[in-house]
């Protein structure tokens, strides 16, 4: 008994000092703006297939408090690179609409029997309120894939705002929820796109997890980023470059209009308020 328990010793302190460990070499690894960081994304995607980019986000948060939950969804201006089939719940009266905005699948009777049945083919389901009540019985079906309604996620809305979810959702739209290790994961688009348009897409991440900052929440909120690939290594990004309370920061919004071969480089802040002009 007594030389089990100092084997167990020995593991636990083994685990704690390759634990530490990691979490030194976390600290220690360079940072990178978002501008640099997608470059050795791309560089180090080596997959013989077109891989997609995904932002981590380390949260100053508790999700084990309701109140600290981030969840959300933002709109790409860029989208993902692939077809999103969206099914829309809502009244008669709104179907011809939302049909207009881009809905491939409007609610039907023979709709709810094939959820019902477990033949789900689309990606995303918008809803307005009063389709609810009909939703509700299919939640455990729904709910484990994250597709249910809720407001949070923009996907429950009024009649009012009905056709711009359809277009955002067709567009590329993602939807994030802090795990419990306090990060916050969403794709910003593929390997083939052009480095303009993924800062584009992760500006319009960040701003969205920005917006949705816990009023309870102290110090910094950003407390680390990283950039990878669907089978290459993680690049950190530098916290000053992504902070939207940082005004003095080159920014994702250093909106990077220039290619290789121009001699400027054009950076403007989030707060709009400088332009900063870099001349090699």
């Amino acid at each position: 008994m007594g030389k089990m328990l100092a084997r167990l010793v020995q593991r636990n302190k083994a685990f704690i000092t390759s634990r530490r460990s990691m979490a030194l070499y976390i600290d220690e690894q360079p940072s990178f703006n978002p501008f640099q960081a997608i470059r050795l994304v791309k560089a180090h995607a080596l997959a013989a297939f077109d891989e997609t980019i995904s932002a981590v986000v380390h949260l100053n948060v508790d999700p084990k408090r309701g109140e600290q939950v981030v969840k959300g969804s933002c709109a790409l201006p860029h989208g993902l690179g692939k077809k999103t089939t969206v099914a829309v719940f809502t009244g008669e009266e709104n179907k011809e609409k939302a049909k207009l905005a881009g809905a491939d699948i409007l609610s039907s009777p023979a709709l709810l029997k094939e959820i019902t049945a477990g033949n789900i083919t689309f990606d995303k389901i918008i809803a307005t309120p009063d389709m609810v009540p009909q939703l509700k019985p299919l939640a455990k079906i729904l709910g484990p894939k994250g597709l249910f309604p809720n407001e949070k996620m923009g996907n429950l809305v009024t009649a009012a705002k009905l056709e711009n979810a359809i277009r955002n959702a067709k567009m590329g739209s993602v939807e994030f929820k802090v795990d419990p290790g306090r990060n916050v994961h969403a794709p910003i688009g593929k390997c083939t796109f052009v480095d303009k348009a993924l800062i584009e897409n992760l500006r319009a991440f960040i701003v969205a997890v920005s917006e949705r900052k816990p009023p309870g929440v102290k110090g910094s909120y950003f407390k680390g980023a990283y950039l990878s690939s669907t089978m290459g290594p993680s690049w950190k990004i530098e916290i000053s470059t992504i902070d939207p309370r940082n005004t003095k920061t080159y920014l994702l919004g250093c909106l990077l209009y220039t290619s290789d071969a121009a001699d400027d480089l054009l950076c403007v802040d989030l707060g709009g308020r400088r332009i900063i002009k870099k001349k090699k």
